[in-house]
């Protein structure tokens, strides 16, 4: 079920986040006189979650995409045994490793597409978005980035937080739970959230 503001959001039988995400757009499309910026925190991203929602963002005036990257649960383990070494140069060299891996499992991601037509076309359009010049991405390399939010940062209009990573998996398959908030001082807290 879609909506112009939609306040609970999740993956059922008869719903999806991606729905919620594109009634939401669509609307502030429709209605909005004014280009407006999206801003979006997830830990994974993917091209099947960005074709859920890929007619909507098109449209956008600007998009902005904070990426994580999640340390292997191995790398936590490890202690720093070496009174030598700074505890900081030993979680620096901790997230190296996992940006290192968060590359490579973006890369079987890639490879799992296979050569379907369908997927070919979507990647395809994936690059063309990220290319447009209304598209910055960052990736936050100071710590896992756990939050995710899909944020109208213009007018602080409104912000769907909760557990959907901005994959397919997130927007249309796993059991999610995602919140809308439309009060002003909401979306500026999580406006300034993002932007720290």
């Amino acid at each position: 079920m879609s909506t112009s503001k939609p306040e609970f959001a999740t993956n059922r039988s008869d719903e999806i986040v991606a729905d919620a995400l594109r009634g939401h757009l669509s609307y502030l499309l429709e209605t909005w006189a004014k280009a407006f910026e999206v801003v979006i925190a997830t830990a994974y991203f993917n091209p099947g979650g960005f074709g859920l929602i890929a007619n909507e963002l098109e449209r956008v005036g600007e998009v902005r995409l904070l990426l994580g990257a999640e340390p292997d649960s191995r790398e936590w383990r490890i202690r720093n045994l070496d009174p030598k070494t700074p505890p900081q140069r030993a979680e620096r060299a901790r997230l190296r490793n996992a940006l290192v891996g968060h590359e490579r499992e973006i890369e079987q991601d890639r490879d799992l597409l296979g050569f379907e037509i369908e997927a070919d076309a979507g990647a395809k359009r994936l690059i063309d978005w990220l290319r447009s010049g209304r598209v910055e991405v960052r990736r936050y390399e100071e710590g896992f980035l756990h939050g995710k939010a899909f944020l109208v940062t213009t007018d602080d209009e409104g912000v769907v937080a909760g557990s959907s990573n901005f994959t397919h998996a997130g927007l249309a398959k796993n059991l999610e739970l995602n919140l809308g908030h439309y009060q002003p001082h909401v979306v500026k807290q999580v406006r300034e959230w993002y932007e720290e």
